[in-house]
């Protein structure tokens, strides 16, 4: 019987639960270990390859296309450029670049970026007080350096920093 009264249970009910909760649990089980099998990680060879928030270029060349990371160019050896495609849809252009200073198992790399909206223009109130400076639309700047180093042949160290100037309305 049930420990809740009034909700009486036979053995014949009790079973079927109990199947059909293995029989829930079962596709669970086989998406994860599918999706455990294709972490992304699988896609490099080393972690050398990681270029977003390394001090990793690109090879000349070399694109990269992602369905939330942003396009990346290889211009030279050396420099790597990066832009949204998808912000841009959104009236907010981006543009990155990074230059390799050193490369190998250490490496080291300036960075540049810029970044402004305009869709908070469009969808701001046409009858805010005159005083409210909407002609700006906000954005910003950031200058940095990256180091990264090599751990191992799956492991890198990742260190950055540098300034952010914001212009525009906050």
């Amino acid at each position: 019987m049930s420990t809740h009264p009034g909700l009486p249970v036979d053995a014949s009910t009790a079973g079927w639960r109990t199947r059909r909760a293995a029989a829930t649990g079962i596709p669970i089980l086989l998406a994860g270990a599918v999706l455990l099998g294709a972490l992304p990680a699988s896609a490099w060879e080393s972690a050398e390859e990681v270029v977003h928030g390394s001090a990793r270029v690109l090879e000349k060349g070399e694109t990269m296309v992602g369905v939330l990371s942003p396009l990346g160019y290889g211009v030279h050896e050396r420099v790597t450029v990066f832009t949204h495609p998808a912000l841009l849809l959104l009236l907010t252009p981006s543009l990155w670049t990074r230059l390799a200073i050193l490369e190998g198992t250490s490496g080291l790399a300036l960075e540049a970026g810029y970044q402004q909206s305009w869709l908070d223009l469009l969808t701001a109130d046409s009858t805010t007080d005159a005083e409210d400076d909407r002609s700006d639309a906000p954005g910003y700047v950031q200058l940095g350096v990256v180091w990264s180093q090599l751990l191992s042949r799956n492991v890198q160290l990742n260190v950055a920093g540098g300034y952010l100037a914001e212009f525009g309305r906050a």
